[in-house]
């Protein structure tokens, strides 16, 4: 222990959630390299379009500026308009960002000062749970796989490891059934993020940000996780650098 040091990184910053990515790569990267010690940028993988409201709806509710993405208004002063549906970006598109994100992780990697680690968001068909995928180095593509084993069949066999994140949600419903969890390539959890606390289910900062996907649920908890004997660390991301 006393040879071992402490670093600090961001494990879970949300890339390509517009269409485009604002900030550019390259401020985003010279901002993170400004404070942190390594930095694992999540290119977001999916799309996203709005399901509308019933015709006639009248809605009373406040603008939501805080939680995920996809409940928050295009104008901050304006009121909710109901939810938006993700799925799996076009390949082409997918091709180009993360051949864009690849290459400003490499220009900025800086050996001893600033390590960037290539990393993308996986949501599968939205039944396994969220999960960043990490690797080792660039030049690896995107596994489009929609289930969690046929996708940690492909991660077996490259230097890479799946972080599931926001687990307390539901189990099937964006939260994983820990009972599929290969601890050897999902080494770590993410417990907390703007998502709130999986750590446990007693909700001392819930999973109620998130309407469409809250609130807690103990089965899918890191406590959970534990006492099904998965040897598997914590960690603590923002989940969009909130």
């Amino acid at each position: 222990m006393d040879n071992m040091q402490i670093f600090w990184g961001e494990t879970h910053q949300n890339t390509y959630t517009h269409g485009q990515q604002i900030p550019s790569m390259d401020e985003t990267l010279t901002f993170a390299k400004s404070y942190l010690d390594f930095y694992t940028g999540a290119y977001y993988t999916p799309t996203s379009y709005p399901i509308p409201l019933r015709p006639g709806y009248i809605n009373t509710a406040p603008p939501q500026l805080i939680g995920h993405i996809s409940e928050q208004p295009l104008i901050p002063e304006d009121t909710w308009h109901g939810i938006r549906a993700e799925q799996i970006k076009d390949t082409v598109t997918l091709n180009r960002e993360w051949a864009e994100f690849e290459k400003a992780t490499v220009e900025h990697y800086n050996p001893g000062t600033f390590v960037t680690f290539p990393g993308y968001e996986w949501q599968g068909n939205g039944t396994w749970g969220d999960h960043n995928v990490i690797y080792k180095h660039e030049g690896l593509p995107i596994y489009t796989e929609m289930d969690l084993p046929a996708l940690y069949d492909r991660l077996r066999k490259v230097p890479a490891m799946a972080i599931p994140h926001h687990t307390a949600y539901h189990p099937g419903i964006r939260a994983p059934f820990w009972r599929h969890t290969d601890d050897k390539i999902s080494p770590f959890s993410e417990i907390y993020s703007i998502h709130g606390c999986s750590e446990t289910d007693e909700e001392w900062v819930g999973m109620r940000q998130n309407s469409h996907m809250g609130p807690t649920m103990g089965a899918s908890t890191y406590q959970s996780a534990l006492d099904q004997g998965l040897h598997i660390g914590a960690i603590c991301s923002t989940d969009n650098w909130t």
